[in-house]
C-alpha cells in the first residue's frame, strides 16, 4: 500500500503546481488585456482604410469605430489636427479628406477620454498613391474672384473705375513617379473695368505667368529643366536675379572622383520683360539668336569633401529697345561676360574665403561707330566665426566700363575695402565696421574723385529680457579729389549718434529710437545740415485683435540759411476679427505735418483707409468662401507754396467689395 499512495501523491503534487501555473498565466492575460484597454486597441478600430494597407485614392474616407462612450475627441492626420472636420455619428468617426493627400505613408491619431476618465489614445497608418500609373498626380487650384464698385467717389477723380472684376486661378499640377517628376504652375486671370486698359494688360482671359518642370532624382544623378516664367541666378557680377520668360536645364553628377559633385546649368531666356501669354505664336521665348535673348552656361564642381567650390560662368546676349517695365536710353544693347567664382571653408566656419573674378564686353548701342567696351571686377572675403566673436573683410573693384547684358544692379567704377567684426560678452553685444571706397577709379580727368571712409560702433545691452536697449555711432569722411576746373568742390564730414530701447512682453511691445546727425561743410560755403529724429513705436497684438501706433518727429536745420523745417508724422493700425472669425477689419490712418521756419511749403496731410469685411457663409457647399465688404479712403490736404496761394483737397472714396475663394483638387 505504500508505493500507490505515494504514486497518488506524487500525481496530486503535479496536478497543483499545474493549476498554479495556469492561473498564472490567466492572470498575465487578464493584465494584458487590461493595459490594451488603457492605451485603446481593444476599443479604438480602423475600419477604412486597413491598418498598413497601401491604398489607390487621393482623398481617402477615413473611417475609425469607438466602442463605449468617450469625451474630448481629438483626431489628427499626419501630425495636422483634423477634428474639426470630422463627423461623428452610429457608424464611428468618418474623415473625408478636402485637398489631395500626399502619397506615401500616412498616420492618424485618436486620442479621448474613456468614461472611467482615463486617457485612451491610439495611432493606425496606412500607405496611399494617386493612380497605378503615378504615385502622385495631383492638382492643387486656388479660384478666386473680386467685384469692386464705387458707392462714393469725387468726380475730379478720374483713375478709379466704377467697376472692376479680378479673377484668379492659381494652378499647381504634379505627376510623379519614383525618380520622375513633372510639375506645372500656372497663374491665369480674368480682368475687366469701366476705364480703358493700356498695353501690355488687356480685358478678358489672359495667361500671366507659367512655369513647367521635369526633373529626375537618382542617386548619382539628377536632372531638372524648366519652361516658361523662370529666374536665374549664378553670381554677383554676372547673372543675377534674372527673372525673365525662357527655359533652363540643370545636371548634376554625385561622385565624381577626384570631385564630390558636378552641377552643370544651360540656360536661354527672352530679353524682353514679357507680360501674359497671348497665344501659341508668342512661342516659349527660349528659340531666338543673341540680338534678343540672353544666354549662358555654367559648371559648378565641388572638391576636397566640398570644402572648396570652383564655378565658371559664360552669358551672352543682347538687348532690342524698351519692354514692359524696362525702360532704356541708347539703341540696342548686346554684351558677354566670363566669370570665375571660387569658395573655400577649411576650418569649419572659423576661416572662410569667397573670390570672384569677371570680365565683360558690353556695348550700350550698337547703332553707333563706337566699339564694345571691355572691362573687369573682381573681389576677395574673408571671414568666420567663433563662439561669440566674428569677422569679415572684402576687397572690391568693379571697373568704369563694366557691365552686364540683364544685370541692372550693377554699380560700376567703384573701389573699395570694408571690414567688420563682432564679439559678445554674457550681455553685452559690439559690432565695429570700417570702410573705404572711391569712385572713378581710371581717374577721368573730366570728373572729380569722391574718397569716403566710414567707421561705425554698435553697441546693444541686454542684461534685461524685455528691456533691450543700444547705442550707436558712425563717422563719415566724403572727400573730392582732382575736381575739374569749373566744378564745386566737396569735402563733409559726418558724425552720427543713435539710441535705441524696446520693451517687450507678452503681447506688449514699446520702442523709442532716437538720432542726431552732425554734417560738417568743410568747404568755403559752409552748409552745414543738423538733422534730428525722434520715434515712438508700439503695438499690441492678441489672437483677434491688433493695434500699432506709432509716433515720429525730424528736424532739419541748415543755420547758413536760417532755415528749419519739422515733419511730424503719426500713424495707427488696427487690425481683427469678430464673430467667430467671419468679420474682418482693417482700419489705417496717418496725419502728416511740415512746417518750416519762414511759413512757406507748410502741408498737412490726412490718410485714412478702412476696409470690413464679412464672411457670408464660409465653406459654402463645402467649398465656397463668400465675403461682402466695405473699402474706403479718406484724403484730406493743405499746401502753402511760396509762388501759389493756399490749396486744399478733400476726396473721399466709399468701394463695394464682393469676395470668393474656392480651393478645390483634382
Amino acid at each position: 500500500m505504500y508505493f500507490p499512495f505515494r504514486y497518488l501523491f506524487e500525481r496530486q503534487k503535479v496536478l497543483m503546481l499545474f493549476t498554479a501555473a495556469l492561473q498564472v498565466v490567466i492572470l498575465i492575460l487578464v493584465a494584458n488585456s487590461y493595459a490594451e484597454d488603457t492605451d485603446g486597441s481593444s476599443v479604438v478600430r480602423l475600419i477604412t482604410p486597413t491598418e498598413g494597407a497601401e491604398i489607390i485614392e487621393k482623398k481617402p474616407s477615413i473611417q475609425i469605430m469607438i466602442e463605449g462612450p468617450f469625451s474630448g475627441l481629438v483626431v489628427g492626420l499626419d501630425g495636422i489636427d483634423v477634428t474639426g472636420m470630422v463627423d461623428v455619428s452610429s457608424q464611428g468617426l468618418i474623415y473625408r479628406p478636402l485637398q489631395t493627400l500626399p502619397p506615401g505613408m500616412h498616420v492618424i491619431y485618436v486620442g479621448f477620454y474613456a468614461q472611467d476618465g482615463s486617457v485612451v489614445e491610439r495611432e493606425f497608418s496606412f500607405s496611399s498613391r494617386h493612380t497605378k500609373t503615378f504615385e502622385q498626380a495631383s492638382s492643387d487650384n486656388t479660384l478666386s474672384a473680386t467685384y469692386t464698385g464705387v458707392l462714393k467717389k469725387p468726380d475730379d477723380v478720374d483713375n478709379q473705375p466704377y467697376s472692376r472684376i479680378d479673377a484668379n486661378l492659381n494652378s499647381s499640377t504634379i505627376l510623379k513617379e519614383k525618380a520622375w517628376q513633372y510639375s506645372l504652375n500656372t497663374n491665369i486671370r480674368f480682368f475687366d473695368m469701366s476705364l480703358p486698359v493700356y498695353e501690355p494688360e488687356k480685358k478678358g482671359i489672359s495667361l500671366i505667368n507659367y512655369l513647367l518642370t521635369g526633373q529626375y532624382t537618382g542617386e548619382r544623378s539628377q536632372f531638372v529643366a524648366e519652361l516658361g516664367d523662370v529666374q536665374v541666378d549664378e553670381s554677383e557680377y554676372t547673372v543675377q536675379g534674372l527673372a525673365k520668360r525662357g527655359g533652363k536645364v540643370s545636371f548634376k553628377f554625385n561622385d565624381l572622383a577626384p570631385l564630390n559633385d558636378l552641377t552643370v546649368n544651360a540656360f536661354s531666356v527672352d530679353s524682353r520683360q514679357l507680360y501674359g501669354y497671348r497665344s501659341f505664336s508668342d512661342g516659349f521665348a527660349v528659340e531666338g539668336d543673341a540680338k534678343d535673348h540672353i544666354m549662358g552656361i555654367s559648371a559648378d564642381a565641388g572638391f576636397l569633401s566640398n570644402k572648396a567650390r570652383f564655378k565658371t560662368i559664360y552669358a551672352t546676349g543682347g538687348e532690342e529697345g524698351d519692354s514692359f517695365g524696362i525702360s532704356s536710353y541708347g539703341g540696342d544693347k548686346k554684351g558677354d561676360v566670363l566669370g570665375f567664382v571660387l569658395h573655400t571653408d577649411f576650418f569649419e566656419q572659423k576661416l572662410k574665403a569667397d573670390a570672384e573674378a569677371a570680365f565683360s564686353k558690353y556695348d550700350p548701342d550698337t547703332s553707333d561707330n563706337i566699339k564694345s567696351e571691355r572691362d573687369k571686377s573682381y573681389k576677395l572675403s574673408v571671414g568666420g566665426y567663433s563662439g561669440d566673436y566674428s569677422y569679415g573683410a572684402t576687397y572690391y573693384y568693379i571697373g568704369p566700363e563694366f557691365a552686364v547684358i540683364g544685370n541692372q544692379g550693377i554699380q560700376n567704377n567703384l573701389e573699395g575695402i570694408d571690414l567688420n567684426g563682432s564679439a559678445r560678452f554674457d550681455v553685452h553685444s559690439v559690432t565695429l565696421t570700417l570702410k573705404r571706397s572711391n569712385d572713378n577709379i581710371a581717374g577721368d580727368k573730366l570728373f572729380a574723385k569722391t574718397i569716403k571712409h566710414e567707421g561705425g560702433i554698435d553697441y546693444t545691452f541686454s542684461k534685461f529680457q524685455h528691456l533691450p536697449m543700444g547705442i550707436g555711432y558712425q563717422k563719415t569722411l566724403a572727400d573730392g579729389k582732382d575736381e575739374p576746373d569749373g566744378s564745386r568742390p566737396f569735402e563733409k564730414n559726418t558724425d552720427t549718434f543713435t539710441g535705441r530701447i524696446n520693451y517687450m512682453k507678452d503681447a506688449l511691445n514699446l520702442g523709442l529710437q532716437a538720432g542726431h546727425s552732425i554734417e560738417d561743410d568743410r568747404t568755403a560755403s559752409g552748409i552745414d545740415t543738423y538733422i534730428t529724429t525722434y520715434s515712438f513705436t508700439s503695438a499690441y497684438t492678441v489672437e483677434h485683435f491688433s493695434v500699432s501706433p506709432a509716433i515720429t518727429f525730424n528736424r532739419t536745420r541748415i543755420p547758413s540759411d536760417n532755415m528749419r523745417t519739422d515733419n511730424y508724422l503719426a500713424n495707427l493700425h488696427i487690425t481683427g476679427d469678430m464673430m467667430r472669425s467671419n468679420l474682418n477689419y482693417d482700419l489705417y490712418g496717418s496725419y502728416n505735418i511740415t512746417r518750416n521756419n519762414n511759413g512757406l511749403g507748410n502741408n498737412d496731410v490726412i490718410d485714412a483707409n478702412f476696409e470690413i469685411t464679412y464672411m457670408i457663409a464660409p465653406k459654402f457647399l463645402d467649398f465656397l468662401n463668400p465675403a461682402a465688404g466695405i473699402r474706403g479712403q479718406y484724403i484730406k490736404s493743405r499746401n502753402e507754396s511760396e509762388y501759389t496761394d493756399i490749396t486744399e483737397d478733400d476726396e473721399f472714396i466709399i468701394l463695394l467689395i464682393l469676395e470668393t475663394s474656392m480651393p478645390f483638387s483634382i
